[in-house]
């Protein structure tokens, strides 16, 4: 239901996309696979929609080395299609990436390289 919103009303996109990755991003002890999935139909169906909403996604890589190991791995692999066409959003995430690399959390580290 939440895929054919976004897809006809424009007006709702921003509101849907932000909630997803809010509930990605916060709900770290519950199952977040059903929304990751959702993520992922999202950006591949209307990958150029979600070039507008970039500033969105790439706050949401800032989170990405307090995240668990799986959660960002979905995230990752969800987001891969928008990647590949934005080169602003993929150079977001190299930087975080990089900074996370160098974290003293072992955790943050175990993300960025996986």
């Amino acid at each position: 239901i939440l895929l054919e919103t976004f897809k006809v009303h424009e007006t709702l996109r921003s509101e849907i996309l932000e909630q997803v990755l809010n509930r990605v991003i916060t709900k770290v002890a519950c199952p977040i696979s059903h929304y990751i999935g959702l993520l992922s139909d999202i950006v591949v169906s209307a990958p150029l929609v979600l070039q507008y909403s970039s500033s969105k996604v790439t706050e949401a890589f800032d989170h990405l080395s307090f995240l668990p190991l799986n959660t960002v791995q979905g995230l990752l692999k969800a987001v891969q299609p928008l990647l590949k066409i934005s080169m602003s959003m993929r150079d977001a995430l190299i930087l975080v990436l990089r900074k996370a690399m160098f974290s003293s959390q072992i955790d943050a580290r175990k993300s960025a390289v996986a």
